[in-house]
This record gives structure tokens, C-alpha cells and sequence, in this order.
């Protein structure tokens, strides 16, 4: 994964997670989903339009933490927390990485 330039709430688009917008465009979402767990979806520059599915099949390593803050901005919830992944993408190129996050709203 490259640096974060920005991220994002979730609860914009109606879920319990965060979109990590990292520089050069790629964007990593994480949703944590009541029933199926953490999963998440790459998408940007270079790959496929729908984006990548990053779930238990395509990673070896999908962790994360994401928790309120407690501040609210215009009525949504600001975010913050921790993600660890290594994944493989289709064409079997590798994102690794580590990421700490914080005021994402």
C-alpha cells in the first residue's frame, strides 16, 4: 500500500467502515460486515472497474480496527483505528501493508 492522502466515513454510503484513499487513487474500503466479517474492496488506477475483493480467499493476512470517536461532523460519525493486510490481486501482484487512521468523517 502506498501513504494515505485521505479517508472517509462509511456511514456517507450506509456502512460500518472506512475508505482509505491512498495517494496516486487507489482506494482500499473496509467494511465490517455484521454477518461476513471484515472484507474489503481495492479499486482505482490500473485495476479492474468494479474494483478487487479482498476477503479469507485472496488474503493471507485481513485485520482491522475501526472505531468511533465519539465526534460527529454534519451527523456522521468520525472514525479512526488500524488495518494489517497481505493479499494477493488476480494477476498475483501482492498488497502488503500496515495503515493507522484517524479522522476519517
Amino acid at each position: 500500500m502506498r501513504p494515505l492522502a485521505a479517508c472517509s466515513s462509511g456511514e456517507r454510503r450506509s456502512f460500518f467502515g472506512v475508505d482509505l484513499i491512498e495517494e496516486g487513487g487507489r482506494t482500499l474500503r473496509l467494511v465490517d460486515d455484521p454477518i461476513y466479517g471484515l472484507r474489503g474492496r481495492y479499486s482505482g488506477p490500473d485495476l479492474p472497474e468494479e474494483g478487487v475483493v479482498l476477503d479469507g480467499s485472496s488474503c493471507r493476512v485481513l485485520r482491522a480496527t475501526i472505531a468511533p470517536t465519539g465526534w460527529r461532523i454534519n451527523g456522521i460519525r468520525v472514525l479512526e483505528g488500524n488495518a494489517t493486510l497481505d493479499c494477493v490481486l488476480p494477476d498475483n501482484s501482492p498488497v502488503r501493508g500496515e495503515v493507522r487512521f484517524s479522522g476519517c468523517s
